[in-house]
């Protein structure tokens, strides 16, 4: 009647259906019932979410996606019984719909969770704006980036509680790479020096890697590319150091990506983008894998593969349809057509269609 699976850690109990369905029908308290079960994934939020990006991130990544089903229903009661909760919740789990590519489920809850909440915590309704001007990229609405990201860093200045305070720096850091995004290299370079500087202000260690590589990736993008790649570099060694596989790895992404600027070295740019796309993966971070694999698609165009490179692109654009995201990174748009001009990308289309994600990677591969 109760299987356990010790596969995993912690272990898992699993019911059998008829059970599953057996027990709503039969609960003498159904009320406290969700109390309690909206509780534990609280408690499991709160502390899955402190790893994400952090030495952990990969088992608090595969904690949250074995839950997910609970995470939804607790915070749809959540929604209706304690709306505050609820917010808080959606808020924590920012990084986890970022990565995941959640955009289409979370941006509707995490509104209907701000609407809900009007008077939860600032830090609460400030991260869950922050959250939501994430999401906005990858929907593709990007209108709507900006106005949630002011709204944000309104209601948490003027900071004066730690919490506040590491919000303004990872705000800064969101802004950085928005900017970046949009081709505003010189903004760029100063937020993320700025997300920079808070984070150390206030002994957040752990986030000046991340903020690093932001300010690495905007500094290529300003033409500074020598300096550009030497920061990130250098934020790679440091987050390495603290076990951020994750940091790694997107170091490695925005350093493939440079190695594309000006005199470009493509072969050098995929042995750089391998390891990264492999972290991505096993972390089951879809955001960054689309990310990189669109890098890729650009490498492969400039190192005289432009087949392989059209029918990549063709299968990240239907993998992202799939998961209701918006255009992968558009600023590479121009580029792509540049270095596609002679290529018949219709044909390569309907190839690249029949393809899954594992065979997308593969096309990456050294020849």
């Amino acid at each position: 009647m109760v299987v356990a699976d010790t596969t995993l850690s912690p272990a898992r109990y699993r019911l059998l259906e008829i059970v599953r369905a057996y027990c709503p029908k039969h609960d003498p308290d159904p009320a406290a019932s969700r109390a309690a079960h909206s509780a534990w994934v609280r408690a499991l939020v709160e502390h899955q979410a402190r790893h994400l990006g952090r030495e952990h991130s990969l088992h608090a990544v595969r904690t949250l996606n074995r839950e997910l089903a609970n995470l939804r229903a607790a915070m749809r009661y959540d929604l209706e019984d304690a709306p505050a909760q609820a917010l808080r919740t959606a808020g924590w789990l920012a990084w986890f719909w970022h990565r995941r590519g959640h955009a289409g489920f979370a941006a509707p809850l995490l509104r209907a969770a701000l609407d809900a909440a009007p008077d939860a915590p600032v830090a609460d309704r400030a991260r869950v704006l922050l959250c939501l001007a994430t999401l906005f990229t990858q929907t593709g609405d990007r209108a709507a980036v900006w106005p949630a990201h002011r709204a944000a860093v309104e209601l948490l200045t003027p900071a004066t509680d730690r919490e506040s305070r590491l919000l303004l720096a990872q705000a800064a850091y969101y802004a950085a790479l928005f900017l970046t995004s949009e081709g505003s290299f010189d903004a760029a370079v100063a937020s993320a020096r700025d997300s920079v500087d808070r984070a150390r202000a206030i002994g957040e260690d752990w986030f000046v890697p991340a903020a690093s590589v932001a300010l690495g990736a905007a500094l290529a993008g300003a033409g500074q590319v020598a300096q550009g790649r030497a920061v990130l570099v250098g934020a790679a060694g440091d987050a390495a150091a603290l076990k951020q596989d994750w940091t790694v790895a997107l170091s490695g992404l925005h350093q493939a990506r440079s190695l594309l600027i000006g005199e470009a070295e493509p072969r050098r740019a995929l042995e750089v983008l391998r390891p990264a796309l492999a972290c991505f993966t096993a972390e089951d971070d879809v955001t960054n894998t689309l990310a990189g694999l669109r890098i890729g698609a650009l490498a492969l165009a400039l190192e005289g593969r432009p087949r392989e490179a059209a029918l990549l692109l063709s299968g990240i654009d239907r993998c992202a349809r799939r998961r209701g995201l918006g255009p992968v990174e558009p600023g590479l748009s121009p580029d792509l057509d540049a270095a596609l001009s002679g290529v018949d990308r219709a044909e390569a289309a309907g190839a690249g269609d029949r393809l899954d994600e594992r065979q997308l990677r593969a096309l990456l591969d050294p020849r």
